[in-house]
């Protein structure tokens, strides 16, 4: 009987038969929508099909009403395999769902054998096939602008349409202090002074003064904030022409809280701050390091990359990526949090970067969504195909499984890691008695038998 409410959990299991015929099913609704011309339509008229990822698995459960254990399988097929290589997921789901139609045998030591260097117009050839023509031509255009080894931001803001700003360097958010009598200057080279607290009188910076007017050289001098006589030396100095030392101010912002951690590894600075030892007065402005390609205005302060600190950037960079994934798994901060305190200091610490601006509202309509997905699995193909090479389709062992794909070449890593992923998966269902499914009024529990 089905369940009452009211009543106690109903229990009952699905035989090993029962289970296959209705996984196959939903089998062949996947094999179906990654077709070429099996595209699916969202609410918006958006495309939903292979660079969606999990947003098609979900789809098609709900539009073929798909068992919710089949459903979940699916998803634990996906995220296994993205949590390996990133767009693998769904690769690894179509492969299930061959796998589950046809019993096919395969050696992965063979498969990997076939693989060799991939071209650029290969890599243009793959986005072109697997992505639609605005989110492939928007990453063909931030790829031309940053390189293999910039930074891509997807953000929201007040743009009334899709826009791409390019950043060149580093880039803080920190601008020339509002009291200064200049508030845009550019200088091919300066000294920098990092201060993380409160220049208080020009008693504490007197001696720096001296140092850069007796050696004529131009200065920053960054610090949480500036005494007004401090302010009123450099600006009547600056105007008479016998200093060029400009003030930075950092604002009191709760994003900020790390960042002369991160100026002092992209200029090779030390800081003077309470933990450093050091003190504004007795410190030794010959020991100053030079930036060059600055550009400061009331809100930005960029400036070229050095070569030396290249190494110290990118493990921080790193660091930072981890964290954010830590972050997404754990659910222990939200978007808006990421991107204040982890994705904008990337961004400053990235040499190059590029800020995909979307409308406003694009959370609200699912755009952010859809271009971040579309994004996320073009990046992740484009890197497979850089650092693994290709294995053609046709000539492959395995072109038996991805053949109705109609592409030519999967990145090696994709296709061998999907196919592990896919074939451990059916290889514990076969194994499976069947499945227990307890269900409740508002609830359903499931469980391999």
């Amino acid at each position: 009987m089905p369940p009452q409410a009211g009543t106690a959990p109903y229990t009952k299991f699905i035989a090993s038969d029962e289970f296959k015929t209705r996984f196959q099913k939903a089998s062949l609704s996947i094999l179906d929508a990654c077709k070429p011309d099996g595209i699916f339509l969202d609410e918006s008229g958006r495309p939903i099909d292979v660079c969606s990822g999990i947003f098609l698995i979900n789809h098609l459960a709900i539009f073929h009403k798909w068992d919710d254990i089949i459903r979940k399988t699916f998803v634990q097929c996906f995220m296994a395999a993205e949590q390996g290589v990133t767009a693998s997921g769904i690769f690894a789901c179509y492969a299930l769902a061959k796998l589950a139609i046809n019993d096919v045998e395969f050696d992965l030591t063979q498969v990997s054998k076939q693989s060799h260097y991939t071209t650029v117009p290969s890599v243009h050839y793959l986005i072109k096939e697997l992505l639609d023509d605005t989110s492939g031509n928007l990453l063909s255009s931030v790829l031309h602008n940053t390189g293999t080894c910039g930074q891509l931001n997807i953000q929201t803001g007040s743009k009334t349409k899709i826009t791409l700003e390019v950043f060149s360097g580093h880039n803080f958010h920190i601008g020339v202090d509002p009291s200064f009598c200049v508030q845009s200057v550019n200088r091919d080279s300066a000294l920098v002074f990092l201060i993380d607290g409160v220049v208080e009188s020009v008693g504490e910076i007197d001696h720096f003064l001296r140092y850069c007017h007796e050696n004529k050289c131009t200065a920053l001098i960054i610090a949480r904030r500036f005494g007004d006589d401090v302010i009123s030396t450099l600006n009547m100095n600056f105007q008479r022409k016998t200093l060029d030392v400009i003030p930075l101010k950092v604002k009191d912002e709760i994003s900020h809280l790390n960042i002369f951690s991160d100026l002092a590894i992209t200029t090779g600075s030390n800081v003077i701050n309470d933990s450093s030892g050091q003190t504004i007065v007795g410190f030794d402005p010959r020991g100053m390091v030079v930036i060059n390609g600055l550009r400061c205005s009331n809100k930005n302060f960029s400036f070229n990359s050095k070569t030396d600190a290249t190494k110290s950037v990118k493990n921080r960079i790193k660091k930072l990526k981890k964290r954010i994934y830590a972050e997404m798994i754990q659910g222990t901060m939200n978007k808006e949090d990421i991107d204040i305190f982890l994705r904008e200091r990337i961004n400053s610490l990235s040499t190059n970067s590029v800020t995909l601006w979307l409308p406003i509202g694009s959370n609200k309509t699912g755009l952010y969504e859809f271009i971040s997905s579309r994004f996320n699995f073009g990046i992740g193909v484009i890197d497979g195909m850089c650092k693994t090479g290709i294995i053609d389709i046709e000539n492959s062992v395995v072109n038996n499984i991805f053949y109705d794909l109609k592409i030519a070449f999967l990145p090696a890593n994709i296709l061998i890691h999907s196919l592990f992923i896919a074939r451990n998966i059916m290889t514990s269902i076969k194994t499976a008695g069947g499945c227990i499914v307890i269900e409740q009024v508002g609830k359903c529990a499931h469980k391999h038998a």
